[in-house]
């Protein structure tokens, strides 16, 4: 109960503190906004004043800082799919009322859904890192090119990072984990050891804890160890064997 108390807390902090930072930023890209002169403002057309009203920088801003820390939010606080899709109907407005004002195309869209994937790829099933960095510039390049001009789309992009990184620091340092985190990122529980104990483990079968590629986690009798493959590289949740002791490395490879 405790615990969920101050999960609850936390949230309605940090959504104040996100509000407080990001409205002087979200006010200013409106400013420079031609939004009352935009196309799209017809009065008494309904369809044509929701596109105007989404396509508004200030609007824009603010769905694609709390697309941002939904994600932050499912990430830590493990809300069972919530944040992800409200994140994912937060980032469906903010295309739809830009890709109907004119400001993004098809291009952008494609490219975003794209890098979208290939950064779910990278987290989840870790690779060289390649698809993470094409994931992120991907993304990047749509939202940078997805609002009214570049400057604009700048404030917008540099404030959603900036306020995503700022609230991730602050959430991580107040100690909250979750499943999900600790399937991302090894915790911080996971005990090294010296080489003093490892000539024992010559021989020896395990498991795989995160891809080796070629270093990582492996776990042996229960605990819990870094390792290396000379061969190739090793995916997550497979058997492997040490087969050589060299100094602080254990060397293992796959079990067919």
């Amino acid at each position: 109960m405790k615990k969920r108390v101050s999960n609850v807390t936390t949230l309605i902090l940090t959504v104040i503190f996100t509000f407080l930072v990001a409205l002087p930023g979200v006010s200013y890209a409106a400013s420079i906004s031609q939004f009352g002169d935009s196309r799209v403002l017809l009065k008494g057309n309904f369809t044509n004043d929701l596109i105007a009203f989404l396509s508004n920088p200030y609007v824009s801003g603010l769905l694609l800082i709390l697309a941002t820390l939904l994600i932050i939010f499912e990430l830590f606080f493990s809300l069972k799919g919530v944040g992800i899709t409200f994140s994912i109907l937060a980032l469906v407005l903010f295309f739809f009322g830009n890709f109907a004002a004119g400001y993004t195309n098809v291009l952008e869209l494609v490219l975003f859904i794209i890098g979208a994937i290939l950064l779910t790829f990278e987290i989840f099933i870790p690779g060289f890192g390649v698809a993470g960095v094409l994931g992120f510039g991907f993304v990047f390049y749509a939202l940078f090119n997805s609002m009214e001009n570049s400057t604009i789309s700048l404030i917008t992009v540099s404030l959603a990072t900036l306020i995503g990184l700022i609230v991730f620091v602050i959430i991580f340092k107040m100690g909250f984990r979750s499943a999900l985190f600790n399937r991302i990122v090894l915790g911080d529980e996971i005990k090294s050891h010296s080489s003093s104990d490892k000539k024992r483990l010559l021989g020896k079968s395990g498991v795989t804890l995160t891809m080796l590629r070629p270093s990582g986690k492996i776990s042996i009798e229960d605990e819990v160890y870094d390792a290396i493959t000379e061969g190739d590289f090793i995916s997550a949740n497979k058997p492997v064997k040490v087969y050589k002791i060299e100094g602080f490395k254990i060397i293992v490879k796959e079990e067919i």
